[in-house]
């Protein structure tokens, strides 16, 4: 197997962390933002070597989370890469897909991240790093070796330096976070971006959080937009997952948004299935049936995504029977026949999804005891209830 990711030659990510590489499943590799982006070629081109010349297997070391998702049947970032080639014109040394977080600047807590993407977490990261207690078990090599780093954000004078690498020949740009409509700088950057590729296709990874009548009247101005709308429950559930004080917010700025998109945008909802939601699943979809036929557009429920770190946080970490659950949801879903509402997921993947979610049935990693991991359950909880100041278990029915 050849490793032919587009990526390594037409690739660029700018990390939540403060990374510049070919790939945002790279970890510890790549570029710091402030060195001269203006030169990302050149300083990036003693990793593309190596990259270029995979081992026996087909994959380069650092890409091994591919060659994970890969082997376990998931249809990785690679893959989907290449099936995107398929569609545009791939020419050599230019930048074409460029994946980029403006910093970790977020005004959320979700139970499934941590400080390198989200600010709002570095208070209780910086806590538990100074108590010794954590219930992130690999805190000192967690998303791209940036342990508790500073809360920052690109300046325009370094968004300007990536801005200059891109011509005509973008395709393709991926904003995420941190939150990206949190930041000050989505238009200057979106503006800037359109003006050197007008067709490029623009994908936005949201809360929604934040959705001022001028910036809904800008996002109309872009020709060719997709959204991926960050809902994992409903009501309360929603608000202890993503560590937000009010889901009627959301669920506002969701219907405002639906009935704003011109013809050429669309949007989805991302669910990722963690220790919290497993129970979600169908009030989720109900609830994307009910914004698409509210604005007569079709949106469709991604469920590509699956905590798996910290494990505290992971569906391993639910009570087992709670899969069961999930699973007659998915079946409820697949057999719905919606007019505007779309699962976004193919057989091979609600099949690896299942597989997945059926693993939650193996009550703990092996490496662990049954007391220890009993323990890493407890401490993740009680420190979500701490930085929340209430218990989603008091909220049960």
């Amino acid at each position: 197997m050849k490793n032919n990711c587009i990526l390594i030659d037409n690739g660029m990510c700018v990390t939540a962390y403060g990374k510049a590489t070919f790939c945002c499943m790279i970890n510890d590799q790549g570029v710091n933002v402030t060195d001269d982006l203006k030169n990302y070629n050149a300083l990036i081109a003693p990793q593309r070597v190596p990259a270029q010349t995979p081992g026996d297997d087909g994959f380069l070391k650092v890409c091994r989370g591919c060659k994970v998702k890969e082997d376990a049947g998931v249809r990785s970032r690679r893959v989907r890469y290449i099936d995107k080639a398929k569609q545009d014109k791939i020419v050599d040394g230019k930048l074409q897909y460029l994946d980029i977080s403006f910093g970790n600047t977020c005004n959320q807590m979700c139970v499934m991240c941590s400080s390198a993407f989200s600010s709002q977490w570095r208070k209780t990261d910086l806590e538990m790093k100074a108590s010794g207690v954590s219930f992130r078990e690999d805190t000192e090599t967690q998303h791209g070796g940036k342990r508790v780093p500073n809360n920052w954000h690109l300046s325009r004078e370094k968004l300007d330096e990536i801005i200059s690498l891109c011509d005509e020949n973008l395709v393709q740009v991926d904003i995420k976070g941190g939150e990206p409509l949190y930041d000050k700088s989505f238009e200057y950057f979106v503006a800037a971006i359109i003006k050197k590729s007008p067709k490029v296709r623009i994908s936005i990874s949201t809360n929604l959080t934040k959705l001022s009548e001028s910036r809904l009247e800008f996002i109309k101005t872009i020709p060719h937009i997709n959204f991926g709308l960050s809902i994992d429950g409903i009501g309360k559930n929603y608000e202890w997952v993503r560590g937000w004080h009010d889901w009627n917010i959301i669920d506002n700025n969701t219907r405002r948004l639906m009935s704003a998109l011109q013809p050429s945008q669309n949007a989805s909802v991302n669910f990722t299935l963690n220790r919290y939601n497993m129970k979600e699943l169908l009030n989720v979809w109900n609830y994307v049936c009910s914004i698409g036929t509210e604005s007569q557009k079709k949106i469709y429920l991604y469920l590509g995504q699956i905590a798996t770190s910290p494990h505290s946080m992971s569906p391993r970490a639910a009570d087992a029977n709670e899969a069961l659950h999930t699973l007659e949801h998915l079946r409820i879903i697949k057999e719905t026949n919606h007019e505007w509402a779309r699962i976004d997921l193919s057989h091979q993947g609600l099949v690896n999804y299942c597989n997945t979610i059926l693993d939650t049935a193996n009550p703990f990693p092996a490496k662990y005891s049954t007391k220890v991991w009993q323990s890493k359950m407890d401490i993740a909880h009680n420190t979500i209830v701490k930085a929340r100041g209430w218990d989603i278990n008091d909220f049960k029915t």
